[in-house]
């Protein structure tokens, strides 16, 4: 990442839309994909050394390390899949704004994931909703939305529905914008 962009920048016009103050490296989406599936194809990690790698990129300084890991994330196969998803309430507070949360809930992992270990998700999900940090609040509505688009799933659509009733009386964009997500999916 460094390498291929230099000098990372701050306090852009698209840091406040991203609504982040961390700093972000000049490399677009289309690049950052572009390295990321081909390494996770020829790379030899088992799950804990992904986990690693991943807990790595989250806790970066950047923008970019930390969007990285979501793209990661997706592309990585059903053999890297099968952690315990607690680990989302360790790397969450490490992002900041729709970006970054997104980037990370978002997706084929999650499609996949979150049907498969309902149980477990379901107390983390309901545990994110109630969090005093407002992009913890908003994983727990957007990591809904790539499961329930892919397949019916009554038990997460009900606890989709108990955190859009927790959370519908907020004010703040990001939460507004991820219920409706949830409602659409």
């Amino acid at each position: 990442i460094q390498a291929l962009s230099g000098k990372p920048t701050q306090h852009t016009f698209l840091n406040n839309y991203l609504g982040t103050e961390h700093p972000r490296y000049a490399i677009d989406n289309p690049t950052m994909r572009a390295l990321a599936k081909p390494f996770i194809k020829q790379s030899p990690m088992n799950e804990r050394s992904f986990l690693a790698l991943l807990t790595s990129l989250i806790k970066g300084k950047s923008f970019t390390e930390k969007v990285m890991a979501g793209f990661l994330l997706a592309y990585a196969g059903k053999n890297l899949w099968a952690f315990n998803p607690v680990i989302f309430t360790r790397w969450l507070p490490h992002l900041q704004g729709w970006a970054e949360v997104d980037t990370l809930c978002t997706g084929k992992y999650a499609a996949y994931a979150i049907p498969r270990q309902f149980n477990q998700w379901k107390k983390v999900l309901s545990t994110l909703s109630k969090s005093q940090q407002l992009e913890e609040r908003r994983a727990s509505l957007v990591l809904c939305c790539s499961p329930l688009r892919k397949q019916q799933h009554d038990a997460l659509l009900n606890v989709a529905f108990r955190n859009i009733l927790r959370l519908k009386s907020e004010k703040e964009v990001m939460i507004t914008k991820a219920i409706s997500w949830v409602l659409r999916s």
